[in-house]
């Protein structure tokens, strides 16, 4: 069974912006050949700049938005300066551990 694939929306309609989503090679990848298409770097990079812009499983250009969340997993993640758990999507706990500057900022990752 084929898994239908979300596509990228529009959320922004002005002039500027196209009627036709922006050409985004992290997008192609990840739709042609799936999470295990991208190699660590890529995973890493992308995770901490989708954190860094919006801090949530999807991204964000030239007025249209790509669905990431399909292609990422959710985890638990226990940080040692919080008490409780807070929710992250990413495509896999290293994603997590590799976006701090030093693994001491993470204390438990769970996947859901």
């Amino acid at each position: 069974m084929s898994q239908t694939i979300q596509k990228p929306y529009q959320f922004a309609f002005h002039d500027r912006v196209s009627n036709t989503p922006p050409q985004f090679n992290m997008w192609d990848k990840v739709t042609e050949k799936g999470v295990k298409g991208l190699t660590r770097e890529e995973k890493n990079n992308f995770f901490h700049s989708m954190q860094n812009n919006s801090g949530k499983h999807y991204y964000m250009l030239g007025g249209w938005t790509f669905p990431f969340k399909q292609f990422m997993k959710r985890f638990a993640v226990k940080y040692n300066y919080d008490s409780g758990f807070s929710e992250i999507w990413a495509f896999d706990k290293t994603c997590i551990r590799s976006s701090f500057y030093t693994n001491s900022g993470v204390v438990e990752i769970i996947e859901l």
